[in-house]
């Protein structure tokens, strides 16, 4: 009677946590939904989704993927069918989101208990790396997303080894080389799986295993970078993440910076002792897991350009290997059904009561996030007002003035270009036009060139030497206070 009662509540009560903590996820995702701000990288994506959107023969074309493959942004644009443009950009970014709130937990069901499955979906759920990742239009979270479905479907392989399982394991492996250009670590991740997985079939059986995936997969690759090569003239996509364009650290940065990722520190000794069990245990779920987390960790740290961010991929297979270190403890202490389950329950409960302490931080960092990046809408709208055919637009903040006034970058026929590194080259290209031309200048794109950022009255006055003046600040309020954080300026026909 007991056994029957403990099946009852662990079937019932984990699934009723399990969907009251997607409901307060979602709760905590909504309130950060309907925002001004506008990362670069966000303005790169909601571009290209209104470009598809408007013409969809567009998907696979060179201003698609010379940055990054299309995917996400197709996504994006489907949104478009069912709200306007920055509302379904938006909608598909948090439902994205949310959905590897929900894979997480069949994932840990599935690789072994419905305790594990929901560790994991809570503390993915509120995890502050994660969460953030839903106020942003970005392909981080989607990336990691198509991940997770890549490893329950994998995971499903014990119990059936169909053709059309591995059609499935492809796709979601396809999926995620089609979201960003670094998804191409699947690859290998497949091939080492299928030679190390399945140790009592013979090299050749494995090979037949993997062949399906593994051909899919890398035939994408494969005419992804010829593709590629064929438009752009390039040998190579857009590294820049393995080349350490912008934010170069060393090679232990995620393994110091561990505890920003899983966001509970007291996780870690678990996380070790999980880490030891899933590799003794050899359970081909546990290769899996193992594989995971450790071919992604070892892919991030090599790679030169590193953000926190980009640790997302990392992070639900750390979560799972966590989860994994605390069941253990807690069937190791508590033997009898009744005792397991309430420790397991109390264990819950400890983790909503983490993040419920922890709650008020993470809303002002949120905040203060979303104060971020703003005034560019009204910009766009003045530079639509303003700009004829013949004006050339010099953005400090180049993809975001390229999104919100609708005029695309010079070299794909538009009107936009960035403001020039060098300050000869800025008077040279004013010497030379004769046509109007606009300034852009924003408080908030650290990357714009130094003579002219931050923007001061000496740099005001030098503007003015050469025609321009400043036609419009637009004010908003940041940090507490109100504030200019974008400038425009006009000079007219050259005489």
């Amino acid at each position: 009677m007991l056994k029957n009662n403990q099946n009852f509540y662990s079937r019932y009560l984990y699934r009723f946590l399990f969907v009251g903590g997607v409901v307060a996820a979602f709760w905590v995702r909504w309130q950060y939904f309907f925002i001004e701000r506008m990362w670069p990288d966000e303005a790169l994506y909601c571009w290209y989704a209104r470009q598809i959107y408007n013409n969809p023969s567009m998907i696979f074309s060179k201003e698609i993927i010379e940055f990054h493959p299309p995917l996400f942004s197709l996504l994006l644009a489907l949104g478009q069918n069912f709200f306007p443009p920055e509302t379904a950009y938006r909608m598909v970014s948090l439902i994205l989101n949310m959905a590897g709130v929900v894979v997480i937990y069949f994932l840990g069901r599935r690789v072994q208990s419905p305790f594990l499955g929901l560790f994991g979906s809570l503390a993915l759920g509120f995890n502050f790396l994660y969460l953030s990742q839903a106020t942003h239009i970005l392909s981080d979270g989607p990336m990691m997303l198509f991940c997770e479905l890549l490893i329950l479907l994998m995971a499903r392989m014990d119990m059936s080894r169909s053709l059309k399982n591995d059609i499935y394991v492809g796709m979601a492996g396809v999926a995620v080389v089609f979201i960003k250009w670094p998804g191409i670590i699947v690859l290998p991740f497949l091939g080492l799986y299928y030679l190390w997985a399945f140790p009592q079939e013979s090299l050749s059986r494995r090979l037949r295993l993997g062949l399906v995936p593994l051909s899919m997969v890398g035939g994408s690759i494969l005419w992804m970078v010829i593709y590629f090569s064929f438009l752009t003239g390039k040998l190579w996509p857009n590294l820049a993440v393995l080349k350490g364009v912008y934010l170069t650290k060393p090679f232990w940065y995620y393994a110091k910076n561990f505890h920003n990722i899983i966001m509970i520190p007291q996780l870690i000794p678990f996380f070790i002792l999980g880490f030891f069990i899933v590799l003794i245990r050899r359970r081909r779920q546990d290769k899996l897991i193992l594989l995971w987390f450790g071919i992604f960790f070892i892919a991030l740290s090599l790679s030169k350009e590193k953000d926190l961010r980009y640790g997302l991929l990392i992070l639900p297979s750390s979560l799972l290997i966590s989860g994994i270190g605390v069941e253990y403890v807690l069937d190791a202490l508590f033997k009898t059904p009744k005792r397991n389950f309430f420790a397991k329950i109390l264990c819950v409960v400890l983790i909503i009561a983490f993040y419920v302490q922890m709650f008020p931080r993470t809303q002002r960092f949120l905040k203060k996030g979303t104060r971020q990046f703003i005034g560019f809408k009204e910009a766009g709208a003045w530079v639509r007002r303003h700009a004829d055919s013949s004006t050339l637009v010099m953005a400090g903040s180049a993809r975001i003035m390229r999104y919100y006034s609708g005029m695309n970058f010079r070299k794909y026929g538009g009107r936009i270009i960035g403001i020039p590194e060098r300050q000869k080259d800025f008077e040279k290209i004013v010497k030379n036009t004769a046509d109007p031309i606009v300034i852009e200048v924003d408080y908030w794109e650290r990357t714009q060139p130094q003579w002219i950022f931050p923007l001061n009255k000496e740099r005001i006055s030098y503007l003015e030497q050469w025609g321009f003046q400043l036609k419009k600040a637009i004010f908003r309020r940041a940090y507490y206070q109100d504030q200019p954080l974008v400038w425009l300026f006009y000079r007219g026909t050259k005489e």
